[in-house]
């Protein structure tokens, strides 16, 4: 039987999205994008994200869709800002952490220092995720990502 599977994310680049997706076309998940009230476009969106990231702060996101309590795992794909998870993920994780059952964390980034990303988020679900997998920037802007072998165990 395969897992029931939803992938959450947040994008203020499109990066996580392609990710998002790529996993949808193989594994045929439910595909949620955390919305925000507030916008995020252009330079002052980035220093805001960047300020964001710094302070490890929330923001206001809209109210999910999809509800994890219904899927066997919830797969969270989160942009570094600052070396840290952004803020619209950290916000749904503090909503939803007790609704979510096993998870895997995938980190988009454009550095080497996502480790305590995904250590923010073991902490705030306090327990350790199925799998962790990371995707740079170029890798992702290439095509050059494989998401096949990272749900192997569901099948």
């Amino acid at each position: 039987m395969k897992d029931n599977i939803l992938v959450v994310y947040f994008t203020r680049t499109g990066r996580s999205e392609k990710v998002a997706l790529e996993l949808n076309k193989h594994y045929k998940c439910m595909v949620e994008k955390i919305n925000e009230k507030e916008k995020r476009k252009g330079i002052s969106g980035y220093i805001k994200s960047a300020w964001q990231g710094i302070k490890k702060s929330t923001c206001t996101i809209n109210k999910a869709k999809y509800n994890p309590q219904n899927y066997n795992i919830t797969i969270i794909i989160t942009p570094l800002w600052v070396g840290n998870i952004s803020s619209p993920v950290r916000t749904y994780l503090q909503k939803y952490s007790d609704k979510i059952n096993d998870y895997g964390i995938i980190v988009t980034h454009n550095s080497s220092s996502y480790k305590a990303a995904e250590d923010e988020i073991k902490a705030m679900l306090h327990k350790e995720p199925i799998f962790q997998v990371e995707y740079k920037k170029k890798d992702i802007d290439n095509n050059s990502i494989n998401v096949l072998d990272i749900l192997k165990f569901s099948h």
